[in-house]
This record gives structure tokens, sequence and C-alpha cells, in this order.
């Protein structure tokens, strides 16, 4: 019995040495958790350019609006799941300068393996971690009720049809509102078209700084009536109802 108490301890013991030695690389994982940075205080403005569509009896109604919004966190609590839960004002105003207008509350939810966030009572994942290129998931699989319609201009919308995530780009370098970001993670949660409705969203995330742009295509035609009509048109030309919502990062802390 002693001996193979002995023979347990020096193999451990050479196991040990082998482990500490200074010249052996040990394998590092990049969980990507820092392209999400979240705490209180932290806020971010975007520059806001929103162009929606009404079709009406004898054309399209073209509305473009631009504005800044200003997403801050301004306090944590816990939520039923026993995680910390952040709290987000999000708020808006036609230019600066102008004092600020609360929108909306939202929250968010950073764990060890993705990001969720609230919204108007739809709770999206956001991210998953670690973060890889080609990483798929169902960013809308905790919604009560995926075929939920908004209503925009008075015209109806299938806003979340066809919604995939995926992660597209890692490591990336651009320039985005004038600004350098040496490391972005470039996120899609919908990228699909046909004839009639086209759905994209994009979302690009700067390492240390959070959602620093987005791009969102929500449109839907008819073409009048005669699809032929629009096969050379972009959406932007052929688009009957919808809009295009694009935020750029102006200032962050």
């Amino acid at each position: 019995m002693k001996n193979i108490l002995l023979i347990f301890v020096l193999g451990f013991t050479f196991f040990v040495s082998c482990n500490t030695d200074p010249n052996v690389e040990y394998l590092s994982i990049d969980y990507g958790y820092d392209y999400y940075p979240v705490e209180v205080g932290k806020y971010i403005i975007y520059d806001v350019d929103s162009i929606t569509y009404d079709p009406t009896q004898s054309a399209t109604s073209i509305d473009t609006t631009t504005y800044q919004v200003k997403e801050e966190v301004v306090d944590s609590t816990i939520d039923n799941a026993g995680r910390v839960m952040y709290i987000i004002h999000y708020s808006t105003r036609n230019s600066i300068g102008e004092d600020w207008t609360l929108e909306n509350v939202y929250t968010t939810v950073v764990d060890d393996f993705r990001v969720e966030r609230t919204e108007d009572n739809l709770r999206f994942v956001k991210m998953l971690f670690p973060s890889r290129v080609d990483l798929t998931w169902d960013g809308n699989q905790l919604f009560a009720d995926e075929n939920f319609i908004i209503t925009v201009r008075g015209e109806t919308l299938e806003i979340f049809k066809n919604w995939s995530s995926v992660t597209k780009e890692k490591g990336t370098s651009e320039v985005i509102g004038g600004l350098n970001f040496d490391d972005i993670l470039t996120i899609q949660h919908a990228d699909n078209e046909n004839f009639i409705e086209k759905r994209l969203v994009e979302e690009k995330y700067a390492r240390g700084v959070g959602l620093v742009s987005k791009v969102m295509m929500i449109l839907d035609t008819q073409c009048g009536g005669n699809l032929s009509d629009c096969i050379d048109l972009s959406w932007e030309e052929k688009a009957e109802k919808g809009f295009i919502l694009k935020m750029t990062v102006n200032t962050y802390n």
C-alpha cells in the first residue's frame, strides 16, 4: 500500500512539474466578453438616420429624419434567474444642444454564455460566447410570438420574419462615425430577401466600447401590382412600406 501511495505522489509531482514549464504554451480562449461591456454610468450617443415608406393611392410617401439617441446604463438589479440585470435609459433629441427626452427603458443581461436585451417586452439574444466567425443561433428564441407584427405609418409589417443570427466577422478594423476602431465584431441578425420582402439587420461591436453601428432594412413592396417593373430597381427605390434605420456612434465614455 505504501508503495502504491509513493508511486501516486511521485507521478503527481512529475505532472505538476511538467505543467509549470515556462516554455509550455497554454490554450487561451477569447470569449469576447469585452465586445459588450456594461456597467452603471456607461453611455453611448448615436447619430440616427431614419427613412420610412408609406404607400398612397398615387405614389409612395417617403419621410426622412435625423436625430440622436443616447443609451445610458443607469442602474442594475437582480432578475428572476439570479443574474445581474442592467437598466438602460433610451433617450432622443433632434439636434446637439437640445435636452434629452426619455423614450424607453430597456434591460440587458450578460452571463457566461450570451447577451440578452429586452426592448418593448421583446427579449433578444444579441450575442453568444465564446464569439467566433460563422457561429449561428436563433436571436428571437425567447419571444412569446415570433410572428410579432408592428405598425409603421399605418402599415403592418412582419418585422422579424426569417431572422437568423450569425457572427460574420471578428477582429476587423474600421472607421465608424469618424472614429477608428481596431477590433470589431460584426453580427447579422437577418439577411433575407425575395421579390416582395427584405429583412437586413446588422450590428457592429467594438471591443471595449460596445455597439458602434446598426443598420436595419425592413421593407415590403408589391411594385404597384407588377413585379416585373421592379427587377432593376434597388430596395430604396422600390420599397412601398417599411423603414431603413442607421445608427452610428458619435460619442461614448
